[in-house]
């Protein structure tokens, strides 16, 4: 491990992962090939289309937005931060909540490329920028739901309270705080997706509550919701535990490396 990451403070460290098919992506490149690909099959995307109500029918859904109203035999909820507000247009309770989540920034010059690290002992994590630079990110779980997407300027504390753990020449290198940022995780009490049907409106899909990793999730999640609409079932994954249902029954595994 330290052969491909080598600035890793070995002190104490008793063991590392490491997969050959990891990698990076760019996020923003995956969503706009994924919409081509889907105007290309015919789908239409209305942007800009915030959603008032949603409301069952005879055979159906209509779904009222801000640019005019849509029938549909089926509603798949993939709201990310917003889940829990639209599901509730439909009386369905869904325990997503939206956490903020901050990145820092570190000015370097360019390099080779390094795995993204994750110090599991702190929770920092650091990965290097093709055009150079870190970004460096550390999430408190004390951290209480919340639609602020301002930095935290008690993140720079934290973070600089346990980068030294594993990764010291960080220290020695300046934070760009203009350009740092924060987002929202829609996280749910296990820190795992939802993907299923809701409990008692048929034909009510939900595909949440996936946290940080719902654009490497993204299209294991699209198959899978595919299968349901089409199948009834999902033949390529095993949904269960990810099942909406979940949370009433008390089945729960908890992710503790939140990222």
């Amino acid at each position: 491990m330290l052969a491909r990451a080598p600035f890793v403070r070995p002190d104490g460290l008793r063991a590392g992962t490491f997969h050959a098919r990891d990698g990076l992506l760019d996020p923003y490149g995956v969503a706009r090939a994924l919409e081509l690909q889907a105007r290309a099959a015919g789908v239409r995307i209305a942007c800009h289309a915030e959603v008032r109500a949603i409301r069952r029918t005879r055979d159906g859904f209509v779904i009222e937005h801000t640019r005019g109203v849509e029938r549909a035999h089926v509603v798949v909820n993939a709201a990310g931060a917003d889940a829990r507000e639209v599901a509730a247009m439909l009386g369905v309770d869904v325990p997503v909540e939206p956490v903020r989540r901050n990145l820092a920034f570190a000015p370097a010059p360019p390099g080779e490329p390094i795995p993204m690290c994750v110090d599991l002992d702190t929770g920092v994590l650091v990965r290097r920028e093709r055009a150079g630079g870190y970004v460096i990110a550390y999430s408190n779980p004390d951290d209480p739901p919340g639609r602020d997407t301002s930095v935290d300027p008690r993140f720079f504390e934290e973070l600089a309270a346990r980068v030294g753990n594993r990764f010291p020449f960080l220290e020695e290198l300046p934070i760009d705080r203009a350009r740092s940022w924060a987002g929202l995780y829609p996280e749910t009490p296990d820190h795992h997706a939802i993907v299923g049907h809701a409990p008692g409106v048929p034909g009510f899909v939900l595909c949440v509550g996936f946290g940080g990793h719902g654009v490497m999730h993204a299209p294991a999640a699209g198959r899978a919701v595919a299968e349901l609409l089409t199948l009834g079932r999902s033949e390529t994954f095993d949904l269960h535990p990810l099942r909406p249902e979940r949370f009433a029954e008390g089945d729960l595994v908890v992710e503790a490396a939140v990222l």
